[in-house]
């Protein structure tokens, strides 16, 4: 499998380069960019214009670029707003998968808010459209590929693949699952029989 590499530059807003506390989650985005290349999307993240960073970002034409080595934190999963569903800052699925640490406002020692971010590997997927936020089989192909082998190397199974509104619920990332769900768990069953 072939990934290319341009990490981001250590900074506040986009690479901490704070240590994972444990992988117990894979998330997977949209940049909200149709079409856009992977490098395009690691210069918005570069840019320092907000808080944001993945660890991968899937290209149209399925290219991997990893900006993030998997054992730092990176910033695809912060909230500060309620969940309309359980009416918390996180959903109650988040809560399942993660420890009471992530949702608690600790603060580390170098003086950073624990989130469930220290607990997750972002994955961004390019998208040809806004509407509906339709993937390429080259990025379903892709991103199937690398999750199943991040899976495989962290011995963990397909329930802690979810997307970006499963751990914060106000969001529609990737807006494509989140208003056809029956595609998302087409994609789990994709990279099961990868595994």
């Amino acid at each position: 499998m072939k990934i290319h590499e341009n990490l981001l530059t250590l900074g506040k807003m986009n690479r901490p380069g704070i240590k994972l506390i444990e992988m117990l989650a894979v998330t997977l985005h949209w940049p909200e960019a149709p079409n856009q290349k992977p490098e395009d999307t690691r210069a918005w993240f570069e840019s320092g214009k907000t808080y944001g960073s993945t660890h991968y970002i899937i290209g149209t034409d399925g290219k991997k670029l990893q900006t993030l080595p998997e054992d730092e934190v990176g910033y695809h999963i912060g909230s500060s707003q309620i969940d309309p569903v359980s009416k918390k800052i996180y959903t109650d699925k988040a809560r399942a998968l993660m420890p009471k640490d992530a949702f608690s406002g600790k603060i580390n020692s170098q003086g950073y808010y624990i989130t469930p971010n220290y607990y997750s590997i972002g994955i961004e997927m390019g998208h040809l459209n806004m509407f509906p936020g339709d993937f390429s089989e080259a990025t379903l192909n892709s991103t199937a590929e690398l999750c199943a082998d991040i899976l495989k190397r962290y011995r963990k199974t397909i329930d802690i693949l979810v997307t970006h509104n499963e751990i914060v619920g106000w969001k529609d990332c990737p807006r494509l699952w989140v208003n056809n769900p029956a595609l998302f768990f087409e994609f789990k069953n994709r990279v099961k029989n990868l595994m």
